[in-house]
């Protein structure tokens, strides 16, 4: 079994319901669960998986997800050298993805590094 992290990065933006439910189901399984035919396991993660976006112009989107590359000696998070996807503003079938990336641009935690031409 999966859950989010109640300590994670982003707990202050998860619904709070998210970190009680995780706390009553912990509580809940270690007081309750008995079936000794079958193994239980539960793992909190600090992120869910990552995938990025690239937007152009406003009206081309490539999305591509976040791999663990496992070839040096420990495995890293590889990104740019994943397959990506190209979507299209206006297309029907990409309305979603462009309403999920317009949020995270608007609401999500960011701070600007650049702005060109420099004034």
């Amino acid at each position: 079994m999966h859950v989010v992290d109640n300590a994670g990065p982003f707990k202050d933006v998860y619904p709070s319901h998210w970190c009680e439910e995780v706390d009553r189901t912990l509580a809940r399984l270690q007081r309750d669960y008995t079936d000794p035919r079958f193994e239980l396991a539960v793992s909190a993660y600090t992120y869910l998986p990552t995938f990025h976006g690239i937007l152009i112009n406003d009206h081309f989107l490539l999305i591509g997800f976040f791999a663990w590359d496992t070839s040096s000696v420990s495995p890293e998070l590889s990104g740019a050298e994943q397959p990506h996807r190209l979507y299209r503003r206006g297309d029907p079938s990409s309305s979603q993805l462009f309403e999920v990336f317009d949020a995270w641009f608007r609401y999500g935690p960011q701070r600007l590094l650049v702005t060109l031409p420099s004034p």
